[in-house]
C-alpha cells in the first residue's frame, strides 16, 4: 500500500493511513513513531516467512521477510527464514487529547500594533487541559505538548500588508512563527490566508493571545479568523498481553520481481532509466546527478504558492534563525528568507523586470536627469510658476515616461528615498526677491531664496512610494522679469539612494 505523506511537513508532525504504522516527520525524513502503540490480544502464532526482496544488481543475498520487491534486477533466492518470536501483546486505553476551536463572527477594527485578535464564538472544544478564559485569552494547563495555529482568512489593511503573531501574556514575549499577509488593492487593501503557528510545553500555567505586530491599521473581517489549540502528548495506560506461541520457521523465499519504490527507501548504487513514481521520501547519500535537456520541476503550485527548495544552514559561524534558508515562488516573486524567525529576506516581483531577461538585478544607480529650454516671463507677486523642464536627457535603470514633461512632474516607479536636485533661472531684478522649492504631492518639502539671485538650487532626500507619489518644482518672485532657461543653468535630476 503506498503512502501518502503530506508535502510539506514540519517537524514532529506525525501522519498514519488505514493500517499502516504511525509515521513521525523527524526535521529530514519519515520514521516509524515508537511511541504510538496499537490495541492487542494476545499474540498467535508466528506464521511462515514470505517472499524475500529483491537483490540489488549483480550480488545475491539471503531474502528477509518483506512486500513486493523494489526496482532492479533479480537477485538469488533467499534461505529459510528463522523461526517467529514470541511477540507481547499490549492493551491500551482510548486516546482523547484535549482540543479546542474558536473564531470570530463580526468584524474587529482598529487593530493596532499589540492589539489581541478578538475570537467571539467556541466552535468545539474538548478536555480540561485548555481554557478559553476571554475572547481574546486561553490558557494551557503545565507539563503538556500543545500545537497553536491561528489563521486569518481574510483581512483590511491601511497599508500594503499586516503580520499577526501568537504572544506568551504570562511571560510577556511574542512567541511561534509570525504570519505575515500581502495586501492587494481593489478598492480596499485586502489580504487572505495567513497562519501563524506555535509549538510549546509550557512548564507553568500559560496565557496565549494573537496579536497584530504591524503600525499599520488592520480590520480583520468577521468570519474569517479562526484558531486551534490540540494537546499533543495524551496519557496512554499500556498493559502487557500475554506471550504468543513461537512460529514455525520460513521456506526459502523466491526472487522479488521489480517493483514501484512506493515507500521511504535508500538507493545506494545503480541508476533509474525509466519513469518511476516515488510517494514521500527518498533519501540521498552522497551526490545526485540529475542529467537532463528539460527542465527541472520543483512542485505543484497551490494557492499563492509555487516550488520551494530548503537548503541546510552552515553548521558554524551563522546568526540565522530556523532550519535554513528558504528559495521559493511566491505570486509574481522569487523569494529568499530564513526559514524561521521572522523570516528575514528579500525578493524580485518578476513582474518590474525587463523582457528578454534584460534586467541586472543588482543595479547600482537609478537616475533620471531633465532641463528647461524656454524664454518666458516670470510673474511677478510672489505668483507660483512651475519650472518648465520639458526635456528628458538621460535615464540610467529607469523610464523616461517617469517624468511628464507636459505637467513638469516626476512618478518614480520605485519605491524609496530619492535625492531631488533642481535648479532654475529665477532673476526677478535686482534687490527683489526670488525663491523655488521642490515639492512632493504638491505640499513643500523644502525651498530657497534670496535678493537678487540669478541661478537658485534646492535639495531634498523624500520618500516616494513607487506608484502615486510625485515631485514638481515651482518658483516665485517679487517682480516679473523675462529669462531664457537653459540645460545648463534650469535642470533636474532625481538618485535613488536606497529603501
Amino acid at each position: 500500500m503506498a503512502l501518502n505523506f503530506p508535502s510539506s511537513p514540519i517537524s514532529g508532525q506525525t501522519y498514519q493511513s488505514g493500517s499502516s504504522p504511525y509515521y513521525i516527520f523527524n526535521g529530514n525524513y519519515w520514521e516509524i513513531d515508537r511511541s504510538y502503540v496499537v490495541n492487542g490480544t494476545s499474540g498467535t502464532s508466528g506464521t511462515s516467512g514470505i517472499n524475500g526482496t529483491s537483490g540489488t544488481s549483480g550480488t545475491s543475498g539471503n531474502g528477509t521477510s518483506g512486500t513486493s520487491g523494489t526496482s532492479g534486477t533479480s537477485g538469488s533466492s533467499g534461505s529459510s527464514g528463522s523461526s517467529g518470536t514470541s511477540p507481547s501483546g499490549v492493551a491500551t486505553t482510548t486516546l482523547s487529547p484535549s482540543y479546542i476551536f474558536a473564531s470570530n463572527n463580526a468584524n474587529q477594527g482598529s487593530v493596532g500594533n499589540g492589539t489581541a485578535v478578538i475570537f467571539q464564538t467556541t466552535n468545539a472544544s474538548n478536555g480540561s487541559l485548555i481554557t478559553k478564559g476571554s475572547n481574546t485569552q486561553v490558557t494551557l494547563t503545565s507539563g503538556n505538548t500543545y500545537k497553536l495555529e491561528a489563521i486569518i482568512r481574510r483581512f483590511e489593511s491601511s497599508s500594503s500588508w499586516g503580520t499577526f503573531r501568537w504572544y506568551d501574556v504570562t511571560n510577556s514575549t511574542y512567541v511561534g512563527v509570525e504570519a505575515f499577509g500581502e495586501a492587494v488593492t481593489s478598492g480596499t487593501q485586502v489580504s487572505s490566508t495567513i497562519v501563524a503557528t506555535h509549538y510549546v510545553t509550557p512548564s507553568v500555567n500559560t496565557t496565549y493571545e494573537l496579536r497584530q505586530t504591524t503600525n499599520n491599521t488592520i480590520t480583520v473581517n468577521g468570519g474569517y479568523a479562526s484558531y486551534e489549540i490540540t494537546q499533543l502528548t495524551p496519557t496512554v495506560t499500556v498493559n502487557n498481553g500475554t506471550s504468543g506461541t513461537s512460529g514455525t520457521s520460513g521456506t526459502s523465499g523466491s526472487s522479488g520481481s521489480s517493483g514501484l519504490v512506493d515507500y521511504i527507501g535508500l538507493i545506494t548504487t545503480g541508476s533509474i532509466s525509466t519513469t518511476q513514481n516515488i510517494t514521500g521520501s527518498v533519501i540521498v547519500s552522497g551526490s545526485l546527478n540529475i542529467i537532463t535537456t528539460s527542465a527541472l520541476q520543483i512542485g505543484t503550485g497551490s494557492g499563492d504558492e509555487g516550488g520551494e527548495i530548503l537548503l541546510a544552514k552552515s553548521i558554524t559561524n551563522n546568526s540565522l534563525t530556523g532550519s535554513g534558508i528558504t528559495i521559493d515562488s511566491y505570486q509574481n516573486r522569487l523569494r529568499i528568507f530564513e526559514q524561521g524567525g521572522n523570516a528575514r529576506g528579500g525578493y524580485f516581483d518578476l513582474t518590474t523586470l525587463g523582457n528578454g531577461v534584460s534586467t541586472n538585478l543588482a543595479p547600482t544607480l537609478y537616475l533620471l536627469e531633465a532641463y528647461a529650454n524656454v524664454t518666458y516671463t516670470l510673474p511677478g507677486s510672489f505668483t507660483e510658476d512651475p519650472c518648465r523642464y520639458s526635456v528628458v536627457n538621460n535615464t540610467v535603470n529607469v523610464s523616461s515616461s517617469w517624468f511628464n514633461t507636459s505637467t513638469y512632474t516626476f512618478t518614480p516607479q520605485k519605491a524609496g528615498y530619492w535625492e531631488i536636485t533642481a535648479a532654475y533661472d529665477v532673476y526677478r531684478l535686482n534687490n527683489v526677491e526670488a525663491a523655488m522649492a521642490i515639492k512632493k504631492n504638491n505640499g513643500i518639502v523644502v525651498t530657497a531664496g534670496a535678493f537678487g539671485v540669478v541661478a537658485q538650487q534646492v535639495t531634498k532626500i523624500v520618500y516616494l512610494n513607487g506608484s502615486t507619489d510625485f515631485i514638481n518644482v515651482v518658483n516665485v518672485g517679487g517682480a516679473a522679469n523675462s529669462r531664457s532657461q537653459y540645460e545648463g543653468r534650469s535642470w533636474f535630476q532625481a538618485r535613488w539612494v536606497g529603501e
